[in-house]
């Protein structure tokens, strides 16, 4: 099975290897020395991303690709580059291309970027072929982007997010109403594994009462998900240091969620996002509204004086790189999710928002896209019990003119 995590400075010396057989099957003059303190350097300050295609099972690294964040000088939208995608010879055939460029996808999302480009030669037969094949289409206006000299050049409008969010507790999947009255909703490798096949975009682990016990997140049902799973995989409960962080990155974590330990000590969301980098950071608001909307900490247990607004400017300015809001007064009512503080928060910020609480049909996604213009929408229940087909969820949704990754 195939894992695709960002590189870090351990992987240098593999992904050397990896660039001498690209430069040799591409024929490109690349410089190994200089290639080696690009990685380096690319790795350490986070100029460039680099996410490599790791075999579990021999933990060989079997493919690459790099992605460069740019600005056009005639546009004010921000664009990633798609520049190096290079697989194995030996690992060819598996999918392993689609899978890194979905990789891409999703991270482009994340960083709030409207277009993924990539630019290709005619002599890319195979690649070509491909692109089409997984959402990228021939852009008209050749080299609007560039500063090479390539035959094609292709582009992706970036889609919407489906997220299916695992609330544990005592290593089970549980989901409630408000928060309280939890029941027991199946084993969480088993469904993760499901929304894989189902074409979940992410998916989001929340150990839920692991701040309140005064735990750490299990570790080890945060490996077996991880290894289960070949899409992003962002994981909340009881995180409050860098070594945590460190942990659950290492488990297999894509990205971690933290909440309480924010709220305590907002300069957590610096460190981390300095230590980790944006792509990995997402701060979650359990919010509630009263005389307006304000913050909730302890998976909802605990009130605090934070009006949500004010905080959710906070954790933008901190440089966390994405925002999960919960309303808990919407929380498992399946009467659509919070549509005023959710466009709220996306006019009045510019990192991606997940919209979470109160789906219950398939019109509550279009709402909260089209009116709240989330960038993701997570439900628990109406997947877990089958209420709601992913499938058939981004069905709907292309009829209603939204983007979605089929």
């Amino acid at each position: 099975m195939i894992k695709i995590i960002p590189a870090k400075k351990q992987h240098v010396s593999e992904l050397v290897i990896l660039f001498e057989a690209y430069r040799t099957f591409y024929k490109k003059e690349i410089n190994i020395e200089k290639s080696t303190q690009f990685l380096v350097d690319r790795i350490e300050n986070k100029e460039s991303f680099i996410f490599i295609a790791i075999e579990i099972t021999s933990e060989k690294i079997v493919g690459f690709v790099q992605l460069y964040p740019m600005f056009s000088s005639t546009r004010l939208d921000k664009i990633l580059i798609l520049n190096d995608l290079f697989v194995d010879v030996a690992f060819r055939g598996n999918g392993i291309s689609q899978l890194l460029i979905e990789r891409c996808k999703l991270f482009a999302q994340d960083l709030n970027a409207l277009e993924l480009v990539l630019e290709t030669q005619k002599s890319n037969v195979i690649g070509n072929q491909l692109y089409p094949k997984v959402g990228f289409e021939l852009d008209t206006e050749h080299n609007y982007y560039s500063w090479t000299n390539s035959d094609y050049q292709f582009k992706m409008a970036l889609t919407k997010r489906i997220i299916p969010c695992l609330d544990i507790k005592n290593g089970e999947t549980v989901k409630g109403i408000n928060f309280v009255d939890l029941r027991s909703a199946g084993d969480p490798v088993e469904l993760a594994k499901q929304y894989v096949l189902q074409g979940a975009d992410e998916l989001v682990f929340l150990d839920i009462t692991a701040t309140i016990e005064a735990r750490k997140t299990l570790l080890h049902l945060v490996d077996k998900v991880a290894k289960a799973i070949n899409i992003p995989f962002t994981v909340g409960g009881g995180i409050s240091t860098i070594q945590d962080v460190d942990a659950l990155l290492n488990a297999g974590a894509d990205k971690v969620s933290i909440n309480s330990s924010a709220v305590k000590n907002p300069d957590l969301i610096d460190e981390l996002a300095k230590q980790f980098g944006v792509q990995c950071i997402v701060v979650a608001i359990d919010t509630k509204l009263e005389d307006d909307w304000k913050v909730y900490v302890k998976g909802g247990r605990e009130a605090t004086t934070l009006y949500t607004k004010n905080w959710a400017k906070e954790i933008q300015e901190r440089g966390a790189g994405e925002i999960l809001l919960t309303s808990m007064n919407h929380d498992g009512t399946k009467n659509g999710f919070a549509i005023d503080i959710t466009s709220w928060c996306t006019t009045n910020l510019s990192i991606p928002i997940i919209a979470s609480g109160g789906a219950g049909n398939q019109q509550h996604f279009v709402d909260v896209f089209k009116i709240a213009n989330a960038d993701a929408a997570l439900a628990a229940s109406v997947f877990h019990f089958g209420e709601i087909k992913i499938p058939d969820l981004k069905n709907y949704l292309k009829e209603n003119r939204i983007d979605v990754r089929i």
